[in-house]
């Protein structure tokens, strides 16, 4: 089991509004997709996931590590080394090229800092798959299109072969074409080592790529 989200509730600061979140659990190369409307607790499940927000109550368990015996810093620790995050706004820096980008997110963990000296050509492989030339990948950030840096992001995420890989609304500027194009090349992406995949989004038209669904209401 990759991993295990169970009885989850989450009262927001200065309020007395609580959410009770679905439990669900996702095993080696399964992918699993949360959906549902703005303000039903998308982005509250992705932080609790990540460790950005503490647990309040419940359990969520990553390879085995329980989030109620870890300190911020663990957490911070496990998130570096276990998840590859692919964010809705990229966050690209405009001035660095396409490789420079990619390796960012392994200066973060001490197992793919190990491994930094071949980042550069992992980096290479992924991107073309991805259909992005070394050529492309020299190019500073700023000087690539939408798509191009939306797959720069992917091969960041990617990087480092992370156990999970953990999507945010990634599709929610692309048109019908682009966001089946860019979720087959993202699901044809995974590594054999069977990495699992949990993304968030409100459009019901990717519950095709996935193996489960898990619906948050308003």
């Amino acid at each position: 089991m990759i991993l295990s989200f169970d009885q989850v509730i989450h009262r927001y600061s200065g309020s007395s509004e609580a959410i009770e979140l679905p439990s669900f659990t996702l095993s080696p190369g399964e992918k699993i997709l949360v959906i549902g409307p703005s303000g039903s607790g998308k982005s509250t499940l992705l932080n609790l996931v990540t460790g950005v927000q503490p647990l309040q109550q419940g359990d969520i368990t990553l390879l085995e590590h329980s989030y109620a015996n870890l300190s911020a810093r663990q957490l911070d620790c496990i998130r570096a080394d276990h998840m590859g995050v692919i964010f809705q706004a990229l966050n690209l820096i405009p001035y660095l090229n396409g490789f420079d980008n990619a390796q960012l997110g392994v200066q973060f963990s001490n197992k793919s800092r190990e491994q930094a000296n071949k980042s550069r050509q992992e980096i290479s492989r992924i991107g073309h798959r991805l259909g992005l030339s070394d050529e492309i990948l020299q190019k500073p950030a700023q000087h690539l299109s939408i798509g191009q840096q939306q797959r720069v992001a992917v091969i960041r995420a990617l990087l480092g072969k992370p156990e999970l890989i953990i999507a945010d609304e990634p599709t929610s500027a692309l048109d019908e074409y682009s966001t089946d194009r860019f979720m087959t090349e993202l699901m044809e992406s995974l590594d054999s080592s069977k990495q699992a995949v949990l993304m968030v989004s409100h459009n019901p038209r990717l519950t095709s790529f996935f193996d489960q669904v898990v619906e948050l209401k308003s």
